[in-house]
């Protein structure tokens, strides 16, 4: 069994004002950096010995990283596996231009992401996005079968890691976190859906 703590990357300027950001690479804001350096003085508090960092390659969730890093001594892995779910012709746009221009797509998506994916030749389905969260976890998990790894990421990809050890996608919008909170799962590799004890800590 691997211990893993995800963590959401911190705020960016889209976040504010809530423009879909999706596989765009959006950096962090100031406060963003800030909520970065207090996830990674929680994360050093916990007193945890960590082994390695993985981070999504896109700049918001790699900084978050970085903070973390400085604090543990640690390198980061970067993985694409754990960028955010490709929203198509919906990223760049503000949620309300979402609602009003896709608005019954929207409410279905909001309603249950596994009925329909964002439009656009490169929106993304739920599926694919858990498909590939099991791929990287289990990897994760076969590499460091017994230790503690730390994985900076995104809101969709956690909740599609929460979802998959809570056994329960069919409300997989509820698990999104918030700027740079952090969850705690257990995971083992290869094994049908980990049976496990998620716990949410927020900094």
């Amino acid at each position: 069994m691997t211990e893993i703590y995800l963590i959401r990357h911190g705020e960016t300027d889209w976040n504010i004002i809530k423009r879909y950001q999706g596989v765009t690479d959006i950096p962090l804001n100031l406060t963003g950096h800030e909520q970065a350096k207090k996830a990674a003085q929680k994360i050093g508090a916990l007193e945890k010995k960590f082994t390695a960092i993985y981070s999504s390659p896109q700049k918001r969730a790699y900084q978050t990283a970085q903070a973390i890093s400085e604090k543990l001594g640690l390198p980061i892995y970067r993985d694409e596996r754990l960028r955010e779910i490709n929203l198509g012709d919906w990223e760049g746009m503000l949620s309300t231009e979402v609602k009003q221009v896709y608005s019954d797509l929207n409410q279905k998506w909001h309603k249950n992401p596994f009925m329909v994916s964002p439009p656009g030749v490169h929106g993304e389905s739920a599926m694919q996005v858990v498909e590939r969260v099991i791929e990287v976890l289990d990897d994760i998990a076969e590499r460091y079968p017994q230790d503690t790894v730390l994985v900076s990421t995104h809101g969709f990809t956690m909740a599609a890691a929460v979802g998959l050890v809570m056994r329960d996608l069919d409300h997989l919008l509820e698990y999104l976190p918030g700027n740079a909170e952090f969850i705690r799962i257990e995971w083992t590799a290869k094994c049908c859906l980990p049976d496990n004890t998620v716990v949410e800590m927020k900094p």
